[in-house]
């Protein structure tokens, strides 16, 4: 869990570089499909808009308590501006949602998604949910890890 909040704080400081320009999300831009309907309606769940900041103090210290707690972990991860606007630019994308993985050495390795304002993931998951017409951005994986991938 700590490490999905420290993942999801460096993911905020790359999305804040990356010069995107907002637009609304428009329910237009959301492709057509029956599976993407929430048990409540198909009301929003997210606008892109959300406040996620944090004060700079308060998040030194959440890393520095996970460092001090994990001291044989990696604390950090890369991902690069292109992955990030990548998974931005899908249809109705309007975030971005971060899950646990493991790799094929059994490592921590963090699986990104690009989510639309309904809450399901971009491109929509299980055999069930294929897109059509197909994707155009895949989930994102192999972040560098920091350390030994920082300075």
């Amino acid at each position: 869990m700590r490490k999905m909040v420290l993942l999801l704080i460096l993911v905020a400081w790359v999305l804040f570089g990356c010069n995107k320009t907002d637009s609304p999300n428009d329910r237009t831009d959301l492709t057509a499909n029956t599976t993407q309907q929430l048990a409540k309606g198909s009301e929003s769940m997210f606008s892109g808009n959300e406040d996620h900041d944090i004060e700079l103090d308060a998040a030194e210290k959440m890393m520095a308590d996970f460092r001090d707690n994990n001291p044989y972990e990696a604390y950090g991860w890369y991902l690069g501006r292109m992955a990030i606007k990548d998974l931005l630019s899908q249809p109705g994308a309007v975030g971005i949602r971060i899950y646990g993985g493991l790799d094929a050495d059994g490592e921590f390795s963090p699986v990104i998604f690009g989510v639309d304002s309904l809450g399901y993931d971009l491109p929509s998951r299980g055999s069930n949910k294929r897109l059509n017409p197909p994707p155009q951005s895949n989930p994102k994986e192999y972040l560098p890890p920091c350390p030994p991938y920082c300075p």
